[in-house]
């Protein structure tokens, strides 16, 4: 028991590494403005709201506005799974499409990659810290993740930032001309 514990230990301080980014109490919100160029959806904001915490995961609601009516709801998880911070989609109570957005413990120019199913290809790359700008400030550290996404048609890139004790704070995507992102205008953190 005693082996096992300690073999066991670099993998948890290594996971633990990632609490920063995706650990926040339920209450926690963040909004975003919408930044767009060329064609894409006609989205106006977006909010992120922690819904509920367990051992290893952040469960968050996600509001999307477009000009007009209700917004679009979707139920994510933010969890730690086979040494990766995951970010998936939960539908009916199963997880769908997920991200391998952070190997707690990479340094700059680590790169992973992951297949869903037979189509979905998708490879994450570590980039290192940055000062990011956004409405809710300048955050000095952040941690930038680029991914490359392919499912049938166009490549997809998707560039993450995060902040230690904030979480995301800028998410740009894209393929060819076309891009959208959100940069964070105000966090929440709850009590």
């Amino acid at each position: 028991m005693r082996l096992a514990l300690l073999l066991a230990a670099p993998l948890l301080l290594q996971d633990a590494a990632a609490d920063p980014y995706y650990k926040f109490k339920t209450g926690t919100t963040w909004t975003f403005d919408v930044v767009a160029k060329g064609k894409g959806p006609d989205l106006k904001k977006l909010e992120l709201k922690v819904s509920g915490e367990g051992t290893g995961r952040t469960d968050v609601e996600s509001r999307a506005w477009r000009s007009e009516g209700e917004p679009r709801v979707q139920s994510l998880r933010w969890t730690i799974k086979e040494g990766f911070l995951i970010w998936v989609e939960v539908r009916d109570g199963a997880e769908k499409d997920p991200i391998q957005l952070y190997k707690p413990g990479s340094k700059k120019g680590d790169t992973w990659e992951w297949m869903e199913g037979e189509k979905r290809k998708a490879k994450g790359t570590n980039l290192g810290t940055e000062e990011v700008k956004v409405p809710a400030g300048t955050y000095k550290d952040a941690l930038h993740l680029q991914f490359e996404i392919q499912e049938g048609g166009p490549k997809v890139t998707l560039d993450i930032y995060l902040a230690a004790g904030v979480g995301p704070v800028k998410m740009v995507g894209g393929s060819g001309t076309d891009s959208m992102g959100y940069e964070l205008k105000e966090f929440k953190p709850a009590k």
